[in-house]
């Protein structure tokens, strides 16, 4: 299903957490439709401190006024995220439990459960406090969706699929490049590095994406970043039968380095293994 808006930000009376979750969220995934409602008043201006506290983030809610939501708000976004539990169960209240995957609170989204404080009334430093909180969720929060649009790449192209939550442990670790298109990952590469060494653990590309360089761009960002951590070798292992990745290795400057026989254990498959040398630029 289509939606009009991808996420709806909500709280009580909409004139601090929700702007600031909104613009937040927006500065840093611009290519999404982002929007913010209260649910008991409208037309109120945020705070200065307010404006302040999302300016740390690239933010801008200078002149925003609240809006109150209204169910078609709800009906028209793929997701709700509320400030607080008892802002998400007072909005089950009302539509029933058909909505409950459709709602849920910000920290939720991050896979935790708290409430974010309201700062109303406080000072600036207050206001700082709750943006930094709602930073801190959405972050969390997107590496998890990405995480889930890799395990579902997984699925499509790898016999031994990864788990959304092993993706997720390595993008928590900065193990993991990914290219986007809008919404979508549509190519990614998990690497591990320890000491001067490095090793890529998987490289994809969706199958509608390939021929055009990606393979080869993902691959190159995953080097670059190992090569930032002081790592001077590469090794990867590629199945015998995968010549265009074996292609790719090649061109990109790995060389093969030896063989596991009967390595993969869906089909007994030999792995070949590939290194590769760098330096400091």
């Amino acid at each position: 299903m289509e939606y009009k808006n991808d996420v709806l930000f909500v709280c009580t009376g909409n004139t601090c957490r929700s702007p600031m979750a909104q613009a937040i969220y927006k500065a840093y995934f611009p290519e999404e439709t982002v929007l913010s409602a209260g649910m008991m008043t409208g037309g109120s201006p945020v705070s200065e401190n307010a404006v302040k506290a999302a300016a740390k983030y690239g933010a801008d809610i200078a002149g925003y006024f609240s809006r109150c939501i209204t169910v078609k708000d709800i009906d028209d976004s793929a997701l709700t995220l509320t400030m607080t539990n008892a802002q998400r169960n007072q909005l089950l209240d009302v539509l029933g439990k058909e909505y409950e995957n459709k709602i849920q609170t910000l920290a939720e989204f991050a896979g935790e459960n708290a409430d974010i404080p309201d700062p109303f009334g406080g000072d600036e430093k207050t206001y700082i406090k709750t943006a930094d909180a709602i930073y801190d969720y959405i972050m969390k929060g997107k590496k998890r969706v990405y995480a889930r649009r890799v395990a579902a790449l997984e699925k499509d192209i790898f016999p031994d699929p990864q788990s959304a939550d092993t993706v997720l442990y390595e993008m928590e670790r900065d193990n993991v490049c990914l290219a986007l298109n809008g919404k979508n990952v549509f190519s990614y590469c998990v690497f591990m590095t320890a000491a001067d060494e490095g090793e890529v653990l998987r490289i994809a590309v969706e199958k509608h994406s390939r021929r055009n360089g990606v393979g080869e761009k993902i691959l190159s960002d995953a080097i670059e970043k190992m090569r930032a951590r002081g790592v001077k070798k590469i090794y990867l292992e590629v199945r015998e039968s995968n010549i265009p990745a074996i292609r790719l290795y090649e061109k990109t400057g790995f060389v093969k380095s030896g063989m596991r026989k009967a390595y993969y254990s869906d089909n007994g498959e030999n792995a070949l293994l590939y290194t590769l040398e760098i330096g400091e630029d």
